[in-house]
């Protein structure tokens, strides 16, 4: 099985956002077949070594649609994609 992992980093142009950005180091990974996939849990247990906190989405990636959970308090996210390899929806781009 291919694993395609897109990473998704905003970073703001103003200095208190900036600081602000680099204490945020939540980590979300939209998983693609389960979250007790050998390889996404060592993902997950290398991520939370270097100082991340890393959660998993509510559903795989084929059900998510930025409710569950949004990306509000993210810093970055890994959407690993099986199924919908090149597809966002567009909400996702900003």
């Amino acid at each position: 099985m291919a694993l395609f992992a897109i990473l998704f980093i905003s970073v703001s142009c103003e200095k208190e956002k900036v600081e602000e950005e680099v204490i945020n180091k939540n980590v979300l990974i939209i998983y693609d077949d389960s979250t007790t996939n050998v390889n996404t849990q060592l993902l997950k247990t290398a991520m939370v070594a270097a100082g991340f906190e890393v959660s998993f989405s509510d559903v795989s990636e084929t059900d998510w649609n930025n409710t569950n959970p949004t990306l509000d308090n993210f810093f970055a996210v890994l959407h690993f994609s099986r199924h919908s390899f090149g597809y966002l929806p567009s909400f996702n781009y900003s």
